[in-house]
């Protein structure tokens, strides 16, 4: 649990801005709300959706987006998909806080029993855990929607392997 206050930690430094958080999970979305309103956060808006929702924003309506365990949990094509439609809603100057899994071993996926499903892609039970990408790939692609203001990694006691956070801002004009 202490581990969550990551996300949440780096807020007072964009007070007044807007953000928003849209997740399929609805136990995610009201875990989201909760340590918003506890810690007295304003202007974040959090939705239970998926990325159709993005529809309804406007170009540059947002100052920040926050991605957790979305972009490794999807095939590359969603991954394209979700960053763009993102990119469109997120203003000029605007910040990207996208968090990742750790990337694992070909010993540690045996031990998971993940099973490769395709190109980068591991599933358990019929179910998509992992998009497995190492982190000079997310560098690549992330550097097209921003420029890495930090980055870090950081262990979960539940959780073996480092987890992959980045803070972009967004330094090309709306696509």
């Amino acid at each position: 649990m202490r581990n969550r206050r990551y996300y949440f930690s780096i807020y007072p430094e964009f007070s007044g801005k807007k953000g928003v958080g849209i997740d399929e999970a609805e136990l995610g979305i009201e875990f989201a709300r909760k340590t918003a309103n506890m810690s007295g956060y304003r202007g974040l808006h959090f939705f239970t959706g998926n990325s159709s929702l993005l529809a309804g924003f406007g170009a540059g309506e947002f100052d920040g987006v926050i991605l957790s365990n979305v972009l490794d949990v999807m095939p590359k094509k969603a991954d394209e998909s979700v960053l763009r439609n993102l990119d469109r809603v997120l203003a000029p100057g605007g910040y990207w806080f996208i968090k990742l899994n750790p990337f694992y071993s070909p010993k540690d996926l045996k031990r998971f029993d993940y099973q490769k499903m395709g190109d980068h892609l591991y599933e358990e039970d019929g179910v998509l855990r992992l998009h497995q990408e190492t982190t000079e790939h997310w560098k690549r692609i992330l550097a097209s929607y921003g420029r890495v203001e930090r980055y870090m990694e950081f262990r979960y006691p539940w959780q073996e392997g480092l987890n992959r956070l980045f803070l972009l801002k967004k330094t090309a004009p709306i696509k």
